[in-house]
């Protein structure tokens, strides 16, 4: 006798489709219907294990979907996207987004649902709250924070800016190395002023991004918002770390 399969709940067919948005379009609903069958016959705590390994398979399956030309061409590059502004905006971006939103999440997020996500502390989550750590600090510590970041952005960029031309992405990469030196030999120095020392450098920057999102020319109008953006979130977690609140919450981030 044949038994029908076990429905899948809706939060794995909701990491099934996550998943599936990763994927080669010439591969993504045949994996994702593969995926569903499987996920249909474990149980909740297979199910987790199952899903991770998934994951942990996309850059594999890739791999095999270039080899058989499964993978959809590259679009063609338009001027807006080869020009250096382009470059420049995706620098800021990183630099400025990712110490904001990490002092968030590693800030106020632990101390106000500490006992939720204390579940998720796990070896596979200490790459992220490495990440976020570091952009915590970074935030904190003012500008040589800022420069850092500016660094580790593009090196970033450098390496992943395809559409630019090799000599450029090396000028790139070599800023980027130069920056982060930089921020290491400065780190001693600026580090025994305390928290927020150079503490003008972020919101000096969100201004300067704002300008740039405005005149810069060559860059796409979802570009000019993303930058907008990211400046008026710097804004807002600088002055939330001013506030007595915010100042109690990097001590105790420090301690």
């Amino acid at each position: 006798m044949v038994t029908a399969a076990r429905p899948v709940t809706p939060r794995p067919r909701l990491a099934v489709r996550l998943l599936g948005v990763l994927l080669p379009p010439g591969i993504r609903r045949r994996q994702r219907d593969e995926w569903a069958a499987d996920l249909a016959d474990l149980g909740p705590g297979e199910r987790r294990r199952y899903l991770f390994w998934a994951a942990w398979t996309l850059p594999a399956l890739w791999v095999a979907a270039g080899r058989r030309g499964l993978t959809s061409p590259a679009p063609a590059v338009g001027a807006a996207d080869r020009g250096p502004a382009t470059t420049a905006a995706r620098v800021l971006l990183f630099a400025l987004a990712w110490p904001a939103l990490s002092w968030v999440l590693a800030v106020p997020v632990p101390l106000l649902f500490h006992d939720r996500l204390a579940r998720l502390e796990t070896p596979w989550t200490i790459p992220v709250q490495a990440v976020l750590v570091l952009g915590a600090y970074a935030m904190i510590s003012g500008g040589i924070g800022l420069v850092f970041t500016f660094g580790l952005s593009a090196i970033a960029v450098g390496a992943t800016h395809r559409a630019r031309a090799p000599r450029h992405r090396g000028l790139v990469l070599l800023a980027g190395l130069i920056g982060v030196a930089t921020a290491i030999v400065l780190a001693p120095h600026g580090w025994p002023n305390g928290p927020g020392a150079q503490h003008y450098a972020y919101p000096l920057a969100a201004v300067a991004t704002v300008v740039f999102a405005f005149l810069a020319r060559g860059l796409r109008g979802r570009t000019r918002a993303a930058l907008v953006v990211a400046a008026l979130i710097v804004a807002a977690v600088w002055l939330a770390q001013r506030s007595p609140t915010g100042q109690d919450l990097n001590a105790w981030f420090m301690d």
